[in-house]
């Protein structure tokens, strides 16, 4: 994992910057990996994050054999995609694009504290928060910060980031979740790393 993430930042640095694409400092502190298993496959996602500042976030999926590597400013609604290249190891530069929150693939959510201190994270397809798309069960475990948000970044796609209230003061992250979407089908997603970093890039 070690070689992986430096091959990952050495790209970031010259093909990012290259492209002019952001002047700031991004600084990591945490790096978060979860498993997600549904009837179909297993999917890793790992995010690195900043815990004092939630406006920028690095994802890192491995789907199938593709590992995808995307760095989203979230104020700023861009994103800018890497791919590993099998043949060197080194991830190459894809694309920047504009976040576009529209309205085919906008989501609406509800999140309910229940008796047992789970919380329940409705997704609806609809303004009206009529028509349940999916709802997610999700335990805590105690952290150093709170790093609530970090789950959301990891799991949910960029444009439905901006429609969930991730402001948890407390210190806890999501442990495990349980899935029931509306087609039946059902997921679990379990945490599996939570590791400190010192990452700038």
């Amino acid at each position: 994992m070690k070689a992986f993430l430096l091959s990952l930042l050495v790209m970031i640095s010259v093909n990012c910057f290259g492209q002019n694409l952001e002047s700031k400092t991004f600084n990591f502190d945490y790096q978060i990996s979860y498993t997600i298993k549904n009837e179909k496959r297993i999917i890793d996602k790992s995010v690195l994050i900043n815990s004092e500042d939630s406006s920028y976030y690095m994802l890192l999926s491995k789907i199938d054999n593709e590992i995808l590597a995307e760095v989203i400013l979230v104020k700023d609604k861009r994103k800018n995609i890497f791919v590993l290249n099998q043949k060197n190891d080194n991830f190459d530069f894809r694309y920047s694009t504009k976040i576009n929150n529209y309205s085919g693939h906008s989501h609406h959510y509800i999140m309910n504290i229940l008796d047992n201190g789970t919380v329940e994270l409705l997704q609806f397809r609809n303004k009206k928060k009529t028509k349940l798309e999916e709802s997610q069960v999700l335990t805590f475990t105690t952290s150093e910060k709170p790093l609530f948000f970090a789950y959301i970044y990891a799991i949910y796609n960029v444009q439905d980031v901006m429609g969930i209230n991730f402001s948890y003061s407390e210190n806890i992250i999501v442990k495990e979740a349980n899935v029931e979407c509306g087609n039946g089908l059902t997921a679990k997603i379990t945490l599996k790393e939570v590791k400190k970093i010192n990452l700038k890039l």
